[in-house]
């Protein structure tokens, strides 16, 4: 992003020999514009644009993007330091000084994008491994359910199996690791564990989901479901009433869709939220540990707990709009 047309030739011309493929734009908004539509490993931004500084882009970039998700090298004038500590201080990665070197601008733009490309990896394979933790005894309890009521209730039997299938497939589905799913997927893969947990739990378990019918964006997968299992396992069915979990998910005015995860039940101390929160804190399957590093990972934020014992927990986080379009549309 550059208004210079000289500077911007001679940058795609060596982008493009280095193997590079580039989107140009000479102005502020349309950047942001491209960047809401498709995903980038690099913005090279200089400073003094027509319609907006480099600074007020590069900080809408990071409204909605962390540094390792969408790494940001700044072009600043040589010898000119105030540049390049308000650069900083906006969120740049990195910073090249104009008019630049060849070899320095080309070194310092594959650091960021081999960042970035280290940083997809290691959310995809962690995403793999989170899709991969199948609890067994989970496994066992859905099953022995099923057998359970295949004599009674064949009917409800046979819908538990489906929903039980629905729930294996949704959660080993690895077509799609190298981006974010849909909310309507999530929702369904929540259902369906839902869908398992009441047949076993009955009116012990009651569940009210309030989620934006128009709401329709992008979301990592796995993030939602094993909230809800933390909240029914050491939340309600700690309870012998068992209880109620809330599930929200809603758009905020400033471009932020809003997740809330709540129960009434028995509470969690501060010594075992804690606990909960550290690397290893849960024993078995999805740790919160886990799913706050995610998060922190992708977009800089963490979750919010809120526990009292004897009266429940509620658990949020916000996360940039991202819109989900389908294939074809």
């Amino acid at each position: 992003m550059d208004d210079d047309y000289a500077n911007l030739q001679s940058m795609i011309n060596l982008l493009k020999l280095e193997g590079y493929s580039t989107v140009v734009v000479n102005r502020g908004q349309l950047a942001l514009d491209v960047l809401a539509q498709r995903e980038f490993f690099l913005v090279v931004l200089d400073i003094m644009m027509p319609d907006m500084s480099g600074y007020e882009v590069l900080k809408k970039v990071r409204e909605r993007f962390s540094p390792f998700e969408l790494p940001v090298l700044m072009l600043t004038a040589k010898n000119r330091g105030n540049d390049i500590i308000l650069s900083m201080e906006n969120g740049a990665n990195d910073f090249v000084g104009k008019p630049f070197e060849s070899e320095e601008l080309l070194a310092r733009v594959r650091s960021l994008t081999r960042l970035k490309a280290s940083v997809r990896h290691a959310k995809n394979a962690e995403i793999a491994f989170l899709r991969s933790q199948i609890k067994p005894h989970f496994l066992f309890n859905a099953l022995n359910s099923i057998a359970a009521l295949c004599m009674d209730e064949p009917l409800k039997a046979e819908e538990l199996t489906l929903q039980l299938s629905q729930y294996l497939r949704s959660s080993f589905d690895f077509k799609q690791l190298d981006s974010l799913t849909s909310l309507r997927n999530e929702r369904e893969l929540v259902d369906a564990y839902l869908n398992i947990e009441k047949a076993r739990f009955g009116d012990r378990l009651q569940v009210d989901f309030e989620v934006d019918a128009h709401l329709n964006v992008r979301i990592p997968p796995l993030i939602l479901q094993p909230l809800v299992e933390n909240a029914i396992r050491h939340g309600l069915m700690s309870n012998v009433r068992g209880g109620t979990v809330k599930i929200a998910v809603t758009m905020k005015a400033d471009n932020l869709v809003h997740f809330v995860v709540e129960d009434d039940g028995c509470g969690i101390s501060e010594k075992r939220l804690r606990q909960l929160m550290e690397k290893g804190g849960e024993k078995k399957g999805v740790g919160l540990w886990n799913i706050s590093q995610r998060i922190k990972l992708l977009y800089g934020k963490a979750l919010h707990m809120d526990s009292k014992e004897g009266i429940g927990t509620k658990i949020s986080f916000d996360i940039p709009a991202q819109p989900f379009k389908q294939m074809g549309g």
